[in-house]
């Protein structure tokens, strides 16, 4: 992340609905709105982040409690009575950090598997619901082959959501690897 001041949203789902979630930065804190209302926020002594530094964030839902994971370690826990969260809308929020991936699963992993899975790009998994890799690569499910193509957000699930367009502005950092950038929204 390359700054801690203000709000940095980083991820969401069904924006403009009744139920939206977003995951976001706000003055250095991470914290996890659900319906507008702020659900879970990490408190800065379990997680304070460095600019140009990774994490591997991880957040998991089973129904009853919400939970943070940075790096593999659980650093906040929160009882939330509600449904499942429903995969719609998704949208990378033009924070312009860098993601370098993003997983979706049909249930709640625990934080053995969390850990098993970091920096990994994983084989498919039918509890994979969505896995963008943002690599700048797509894989043919068919074939095995992987290519490049960097002019979309290919899914690499075996669901094989269709691709992604870009969103206006972001781009491909192939020069260092660091993954696509996502420019702040107008």
């Amino acid at each position: 992340m390359e700054s801690l001041t203000g709000e940095v949203p980083i991820i969401g789902l069904n924006k403009n609905t009744a139920n939206p979630l977003e995951i976001a930065f706000k003055n250095g804190q991470l914290q996890v709105r659900l319906n507008t209302v702020t659900a879970l926020e990490i408190p800065t002594t379990a997680f304070a982040p460095q600019v140009n530094k990774w994490y591997a964030l991880s957040f998991t839902y089973d129904g009853n409690t919400l939970r943070a994971f940075v790096n593999g370690k659980t650093v906040a826990t929160q009882l939330l009575q509600g449904g499942a969260v429903q995969l719609r809308n998704l949208y990378i929020a033009g924070s312009n950090q860098r993601l370098r991936e993003l997983r979706f699963w049909r249930r709640a992993l625990t934080q053995q598997e969390l850990k098993a899975n970091l920096w990994h790009t994983l084989p498919t998994n039918k509890d994979l619901q969505l896995y963008l890799p943002l690599n700048g690569k797509k894989i043919d499910f068919n074939t095995k082959e992987v290519t490049d193509d960097e002019t979309g957000l290919w899914d690499w699930s075996s669901y094989g959501m269709p691709i992604i367009s870009l969103p206006s502005g972001a781009s491909f950092d192939s020069a260092t690897g660091n993954g696509y950038r996502f420019p702040p929204e107008n």
